[in-house]
């Protein structure tokens, strides 16, 4: 699956089927992410995380064993840095065929934090979990799926502009150099 593919295919998923990525599957994620780059060239240190090691959870996911996770040392552009970088790693595991979700403020903090080893100059914006997803949603999913509309997508002409923001861009003319 190439990154468009991946961009056209990704949906967020917060019901996942417990089972286990296996050693492979976390090597390869483990290794795509320690290859990632980004525009502002800076560091981002991401680890693939053992919920039930490090005591992970979140109260809007079921069955997740595994999370991904990454911190970036505070700075002009890090949070756009980790962001970048984080996205090419949810798109990548998208390609893989697995499910994650950014999660920020319905996540243990604390125990993530710890989990990273988190310093006192360096921010973990956001957190997924990763594996396979549940045949079916979740109540809890489906509702909060309706609640935020996450099953409607802009049009591209809604989201990127050229010069200015009465100008959409045109989608042949956009670049993705992704």
């Amino acid at each position: 699956m190439d990154l468009i593919d991946a961009i056209r295919a990704r949906r967020s998923v917060r019901t996942f089927d417990g089972t286990s990525l296996g050693p492979a599957l976390l090597g390869e994620l483990s290794d795509y992410a320690g290859s990632l780059e980004n525009p502002f060239h800076i560091p981002i240190e991401f680890r693939v995380l053992d919920a039930d090691e490090h005591g992970l959870s979140s109260p809007v996911i079921l069955g997740a064993r595994t999370y991904v996770a990454a911190k970036v040392v505070r700075q002009p552009h890090a949070e756009e840095a980790f962001g970048y970088a984080f996205e090419r790693l949810i798109l990548h595991a998208t390609s893989l065929g697995l499910g994650t979700v950014w999660l920020a403020g319905t996540i243990d903090r604390p125990a993530f934090e710890r989990a990273m080893e988190v310093g006192e100059d360096e921010v973990m914006p956001a957190v997924s979990p990763i594996g396979h997803a549940a045949p079916k949603r979740s109540v809890r999913e489906s509702a909060m799926r309706r609640a935020l509309r996450s099953d409607g997508r802009m049009a591209f002409g809604e989201l990127f502009f050229e010069n200015d923001f009465s100008s959409p861009l045109p989608m042949n003319e956009g670049g993705l150099n992704l």
